[in-house]
């Protein structure tokens, strides 16, 4: 709703639109570092490296990074997808781009009135969102593999 209300009230839709996204990203990205840091902060290990003598920093940067990590890169590419989605359910709404501008939601906003006619002005962008959204998905995924264990404990 707060990138709803920003992008209609200013007049440059394309920096209004990344300002209000992001503003309205920050707080959930906020929101899950912190929370799987308080996850990570009540396991043994935490509590080990403490006993042990460890300098907080050095547990933050050995210990809490390489655990969380994982998970935001799954969260930020998954915010990439919800992005996309976002800017084109503005564009749907007309509330986005400028008017001609080459976005999926105008394609699907401008198909509307000839669904039954010609269905395929509706299809193929609604496809290329899914297909690339689900992309981003996945790629999160495949990183989050990549960077560290699926369950991500990596106590070392």
């Amino acid at each position: 709703m707060i990138a709803m209300a920003l992008v209609t009230s200013f007049d440059s839709p394309t920096a209004c639109i990344i300002t209000a996204i992001s503003i309205s990203m920050l707080a959930w990205f906020l929101r899950m570092v912190r929370s799987y840091a308080k996850i990570e902060c009540g396991k043994e290990y935490i509590e080990a490296a403490r006993i042990s003598g460890a300098s907080g920093m050095r547990i933050v940067f050995r210990h809490l990074v390489p655990n969380v990590l994982p998970q935001f890169v799954v969260y930020f590419t998954t915010g990439i997808a919800s992005v996309i989605i976002s800017i084109s359910s503005f564009a749907f709404l007309g509330v986005g781009l400028v008017q001609g501008t080459a976005e999926w939601g105008a394609m699907l906003n401008d198909a509307r009135g000839s669904i039954y006619t010609n269905p395929n002005l509706i299809i193929y962008p609604g496809i290329c969102l899914v297909i690339c959204c689900a992309g981003f998905n996945l790629l999160g995924e495949g990183l989050r593999d990549a960077i560290g264990k699926e369950d991500g404990i990596n106590a070392s």
